[in-house]
């Protein structure tokens, strides 16, 4: 019985030692001033904030309902959890060459983003600074605030370039979300077609009790279809857009030589407007459009699966019709009845 004990102690014993000169050695193969790039408790993060030095500036910051974007916008959190887990995972695996530091510092000092890391009581964390890839593409030059070398990082055996995760573009970081509104939300919704009035109609949602006000001619004296008017107002739950084209040199001569498609205005319980105009797209290389699978709904020449959008909050995007193309509905599909089922058999069919 002793000798067992002796053994198994003798075991744990070389099994600590193991686990502490593979992994805790590892851990401390450089000092954490010098090359303190890893990040183990992510959640303590309060703000992030990205600089580089062409003035572009990323602030990301936690609250109560969510991480906000330069204090204004949703973040994308897509974008926001890449980068909690490269923090959490990246290392320094070497010291950056004597014959190559001058050059990586002063590409640091001339291109380097800027990362400055903070608790959720404001304090700092950490600083660093973010370069490009290094010679043989298998990391990314880092240098931490106050250390006198900088060093080559990556994730582990992961072959590939950090800095694209710390972009400072802001549309990289926007939520692509345009329209979120609940169905019970809704009160209002108007949406309007220039080339087609007829089509035009405006959904009034009165706590549960629905109209659908259109042209007399196309409501006529047919009944709502309640039914198509419930599954529609759910369709405004979480509308986003493709990208942003804010910015963009010939965004603006496009838009005023494309027609309008439809202006879109949703308004809920608590006030909220969302107001989007939509214009079709002229065709490009990226178009599908054939003879073939020509709509006959979209003008010659424009593209039939993308628009061009703008936001009453000065927002240009583009959007896809997979997205909205059930949105642009028509007034009288409201007033129409739905197929009746008949069984035949194990079949159904429609009258």
């Amino acid at each position: 019985m002793q000798k067992t004990l002796l053994y198994l102690f003798i075991l744990l014993l070389f099994g600590g030692g193991v686990y502490y000169f593979i992994f805790q050695k590892e851990e401390a193969a450089f000092p954490e001033s010098e090359a303190g790039f890893r990040i183990k408790d992510t959640g303590s993060i309060g703000t992030i904030f990205l600089s580089n030095p062409s003035g572009q500036n990323i602030l990301l910051a936690r609250t109560d309902t969510g991480w906000i974007l330069n204090k204004k916008y949703p973040v994308l959190m897509s974008t926001l959890n890449t980068l909690m887990a490269t923090l959490y995972n990246q290392e320094a695996v070497y010291p950056t060459p004597d014959e190559a530091h001058n050059r990586v510092i002063t590409q640091l000092a001339g291109n380097g983003i800027k990362v400055e890391l903070y608790d959720r009581n404001q304090n700092k964390m950490r600083t660093f600074y973010v370069g490009t890839e290094v010679h043989d593409y298998q990391g990314t030059s880092m240098l931490l605030e106050g250390a006198k070398r900088s060093y080559v990082v990556r994730i582990g055996s992961l072959v590939g370039i950090l800095n694209s995760r710390y972009t400072t573009d802001i549309d990289n970081w926007r939520d692509r979300t345009i329209i979120a509104a609940p169905a019970e939300a809704i009160r209002k919704i108007e949406l309007s077609y220039p080339a087609a009035p007829l089509n035009s109609f405006t959904l009034v949602n009165d706590n549960g009790k629905y109209q659908v006000i259109a042209d007399p001619g196309v409501v006529g004296t047919q009944p709502l279809n309640e039914r198509r008017v419930k599954a529609y107002l759910g369709y405004f739950g979480n509308l986003v857009c493709e990208g942003f084209l804010n910015g963009d040199s010939e965004i603006d001569s496009l838009l005023s030589v494309s027609p309008k498609r439809c202006n879109l205005s949703v308004t809920t319980s608590n006030g909220k407007n969302y107001n989007v105009g939509i214009f079709w797209m002229p065709m490009t290389q990226r178009s599908k459009n054939t003879d073939t699978t020509r709509n006959r709904d979209v003008p010659d020449g424009f593209d039939v699966d993308r628009y061009y959008a703008v936001s009453n909050i000065g927002d240009t995007m583009l959007i896809q019709e997979f997205a909205f193309g059930k949105i642009f509905r028509k007034a009288y599909e409201f007033y129409q009845a739905d197929p009746t089922v008949d069984v035949v058999g194990d079949k159904k069919t429609a009258k």
